[in-house]
């Protein structure tokens, strides 16, 4: 892994995409549950609340990372300073 790679911003948008995932299945199979009369929903929502909001938080960090990256790449080919002028070549 290079010092400077975008390993880490990539792993937070894969965590968050994961986590909503899991959330979602988490969802659907509590209000089946619920439609089936077979679990309460109260008893899980504050837990479905915090994972589906928290994965939607890290998949948008991980967004913002990844396009801010972009721009870091884009910016490191630019070269260091401005040539005001130039002295001794022929144009």
């Amino acid at each position: 892994m290079a010092p400077f790679s975008d390993f880490p911003i990539r792993f937070t948008l894969l965590l968050g995409f994961a986590s909503f995932l899991v959330s979602l299945i988490v969802i659907i199979r509590i209000i089946a549950l619920h439609f089936f009369g077979e679990e309460n929903i109260s008893s899980t929502s504050i837990f479905i609340a915090i994972l589906f909001f928290g994965s939607m938080q890290s998949l948008m960090i991980g967004l913002m990372g990844v396009y801010i990256g972009s721009i870091h790449k884009q910016i490191k080919n630019r070269p260091m300073y401005i040539i005001d002028k130039k002295i001794g070549f022929d144009d």
